[in-house]
């Protein structure tokens, strides 16, 4: 029983020890920081904090806590039950940290909607000054056109004005 009771907390360290995302220690006190905003500054930073899951810092004194006595099993079940009651509290720290992280995901996502939007309407606008440009030019070209064809009727208007008083 004491070899079975050294093994776990040998693999309770090991899982703290080994324990990381994307090469970041979370299980024994490692503390990092990530850009969850689209602004430069602390406002779009959040650090985020791991506690120590090492048994001994789960529960100071069962990683030497033996179990060949009653006595000794009695304090063992003590830090264990310590161990469960902090292992808890951490339990709730990272369902905390999740919440954050997934609040800074929607905010982002929506960022990326509005933006997403916001490039739709600017190209929207930019075919619409394109197609106002065209049609201004098309209209002047016409007008222009109409004006020539009348300034060239002009002069046989005035001869044939001129010729119908004699």
């Amino acid at each position: 029983l004491q070899k079975e009771f050294g093994d776990l907390r040998a693999t309770i360290d090991r899982i703290a020890r080994e324990a990381d995302f994307d090469g970041i220690p979370i299980l024994n006190g490692g503390r990092t920081e990530l850009e969850v905003g689209t602004e430069d500054g602390d406002a779009s930073r959040m650090e985020l904090s791991f506690s120590d899951v090492t048994a001994d810092a789960l529960a100071p004194g069962l990683g030497e806590a033996s179990l060949e006595t009653s006595e000794d099993a009695e304090v063992a079940k003590g830090f264990v039950e310590t161990a469960i009651e902090v292992s808890s509290r951490i339990d709730a720290e990272f369902t905390e940290l999740r919440e954050r992280l997934t609040v800074a995901l929607d905010r982002l996502q929506t960022a990326e909607e509005n933006l997403g939007a916001s490039e739709s309407r600017l190209n929207d606008a930019g075919r619409a000054a394109e197609t106002t440009n065209n049609t201004r030019g098309q209209i002047l070209l016409k007008a222009g056109v109409s004006m020539e064809a009348q300034a060239s009727q002009l002069p046989g208007l005035a001869m044939s004005l001129v010729g119908s008083d004699s």
